[in-house]
């Protein structure tokens, strides 16, 4: 693997030299401390300037070492294959003959392409989806390695998403209910589950300021008695504060938050209002004075569409 020259970065380095030169004037001058310091900045600033022109290189290298690696007329003839619904095994024996490294990058350049291009316009059609497995199957990819977890997950999650629009209760994964205690409902199917999530509620705390209105009297030396009245106003303010953490399931009819600390049953039809956030799922019930309530954790978007979506079940 040909290796990318280091370019260390001159005009910083230039100023990082002058800094230890005058380091060393100033050791040299009755200035022994502040030379030390000066030329030790100059000297770390210097290393890091080295260190990290290092790791571009190593970077570009890795990057360049992978493009080369990448057979693009393989590439495109194996995504030709998928979308016109052609066989892939007239592929296997080129496949073959490729180094470890060939392979890898070539799958994992084919995988991305391939995926993109499925979601690039919001649906996944049936034929896709076929190609996508026969691609998956043909070439033995672990969808779990994390090179292809990622944007497989985000496939997924728009599959179970499409299952949902279309009235299919999907079943695109399957989950392992957390402990022996969640009790979840015989005729309830789990659709997805969000692991390491945090559970929010709104609690309200109290402070209190007093006033006093009046005067003071003097009775003797030192000695004052306080005339008038003290007002007592307490203050309210609202937090959002963590309750538990741990796994949420989202069901057919319920919500089920497991932890040790708090467990939840949410029925959907006793949810007044849902919101979406980057990186959560906040929610009202119903009732007099409802508390804010939220997930945090979790693919907030992807949560708000399973929960809004799943009324078009037929259960």
């Amino acid at each position: 693997m040909e290796k990318t020259k280091i370019k260390i970065p001159i005009f910083s380095t230039v100023i990082a030299s002058f800094i230890v030169i005058w380091g060393v004037l100033c050791f040299f001058d009755n200035h022994p401390i502040l030379g030390i310091i000066l030329s030790l900045i100059g000297i770390i600033w210097i290393f890091f300037n080295i260190q990290g022109a290092k790791q571009d290189a190593k970077i570009k290298t890795e990057r360049l070492y992978k493009q080369n690696c990448i057979d693009p007329v393989f590439c495109e003839k194996t995504i030709n294959a998928i979308e016109s619904n052609s066989p892939l095994d007239e592929l296997n024996e080129e496949f073959t003959n490729k180094s470890d490294d060939e392979k890898k990058f070539t799958i994992e350049k084919v995988f991305t392409d391939i995926l993109n291009k499925t979601m690039d316009d919001g649906i996944i059609t049936e034929t896709e989806e076929n190609g996508i497995n026969r691609f998956i199957e043909n070439f033995n990819i672990n969808v779990s390695d994390l090179t292809f977890f990622k944007l497989y997950s985000k496939y997924i999650k728009m599959l179970t998403i499409n299952d949902l629009l279309n009235g299919i209760l999907p079943r695109r994964k399957h989950f392992e209910v957390d402990g022996y205690f969640l009790n979840i409902d015989k005729d309830e199917q789990i659709i997805w589950k969000f692991e390491l999530c945090a559970y929010y509620q709104e609690v309200t705390t109290t402070t209190y300021i007093s006033q006093h209105s009046g005067g003071s009297v003097r009775i003797a030396k030192g000695l004052y008695l306080r005339t008038g009245s003290t007002k007592t106003t307490p203050i309210k303010e609202t937090e959002m504060k963590a309750k538990a953490n741990g796994s949420l399931y989202i069901c057919t009819k319920n919500m089920y938050f497991y932890s040790e600390q708090k467990s939840l049953k949410i029925p959907y039809k006793k949810v007044v209002s849902f919101t979406p956030y980057s990186d959560g799922l906040g929610f009202q019930k119903e009732g007099e004075n409802p508390k804010p309530q939220a997930f945090k954790g979790i693919d907030g978007w992807f949560a708000y569409n399973l929960v809004i979506n799943i009324q078009n079940l037929e259960l």
